[in-house]
This record gives structure tokens, C-alpha cells and sequence, in this order.
């Protein structure tokens, strides 16, 4: 009978790949939030919590959803931990490195975006959101950052 042997070393520092890869991540979707807040000429927190706008949490939401499979992609990529002896943190750093501009890239194309679908569309976004409450409008510029962010996706993988 074989006997298996645990790797403790190599459990620990995938917990603490994983542990930071969370707080980066927790930081990333602030970030991103705050540039959702820039992008968007309407106050989101105001339109979401004091005018219970359903098509403004629709917006936010679809943006979020596109932030996190961005963030997957940069993430999930191809990684030089394991492929190449750099040393933990030397590896380490060049994954996150790689990660966070993936990141930036995406987060461009998704404010790009959002002004391109503007110049598109037959009508003002900021207006059937904020002013008309359209959740129809809101779930179309929802699902157009989707859209980009699985575009995005397949073309970091």
C-alpha cells in the first residue's frame, strides 16, 4: 500500500494566492465602481437608494457582472506559477502584473463602450434611465457591457 503525503508548503501558499487574489479583486470591483460613478453623468448612489431607480441597479448590476468576468479572465489566464522557477514572489508579482493591466484594458473597453452604445443608440441612455425609469433601456445597456466582457474574455484566453 502506497503511502500519500501532503504537501503543506504548496497548500499554504495556494491559500495565500487565493487569499490574495480575493483582496485584490474585493479592491478592483471598488475601483471599478468608482469608475462606473465617473462614466455615468447621474448621481448612481442617489438614483439607487433615494429614487428606488430599478433601471439604475439594472445598469450597475450588468456593469458589476461584466467587472467580474473581466476580473475571471485576468485571473484565470495563463499563469507562469508552476511553468517556470522564478521564485514564489518573482512569479507572483509577474501574474499580478499581467492580471491588473488585463484589468485596466477591460475596464477601458467597458467605459469606451458605454459611450459608444450612446452614440448608437436612437436615444439618450442618461435620459430613459434616469429621468424615464426604463428598465427595458437599462437591461440593454446591461447586457451590451456582458457582451463586451465575454468578448474581453475570449480574448485573453
Amino acid at each position: 500500500m502506497e503511502e500519500q503525503f501532503i504537501n503543506y508548503q504548496e497548500i499554504l501558499i495556494n491559500f495565500l494566492h487565493s487569499g490574495i487574489y480575493f483582496l485584490v479583486g474585493i479592491l478592483v470591483l471598488f475601483l471599478g465602481r468608482k469608475v462606473y460613478q465617473m462614466i455615468t453623468p447621474y448621481n448612481i448612489d442617489e438614483e439607487i437608494s433615494v429614487k428606488d431607480n430599478v433601471a439604475a441597479g439594472i445598469t450597475e448590476a450588468g456593469f458589476y457582472l461584466a467587472l467580474g468576468i473581466i476580473i475571471h479572465a485576468s485571473v484565470g489566464g495563463e499563469s507562469y506559477f508552476g511553468k517556470y522557477d522564478y521564485g514564489f514572489l518573482r512569479t507572483f508579482a509577474k501574474d499580478a502584473i499581467l492580471s491588473v493591466l488585463y484589468f485596466v484594458l477591460g475596464l477601458i473597453s467597458l467605459s469606451v463602450g458605454r459611450k459608444i452604445l450612446q452614440l448608437i443608440l436612437p436615444f439618450s441612455l442618461d435620459k430613459e434611465i434616469v429621468e424615464d425609469k426604463n428598465k427595458a433601456v437599462a437591461l440593454v445597456e446591461a447586457s451590451f457591457y456582458l457582451t463586451l466582457a465575454i468578448i474581453i474574455h475570449a480574448s485573453f484566453s
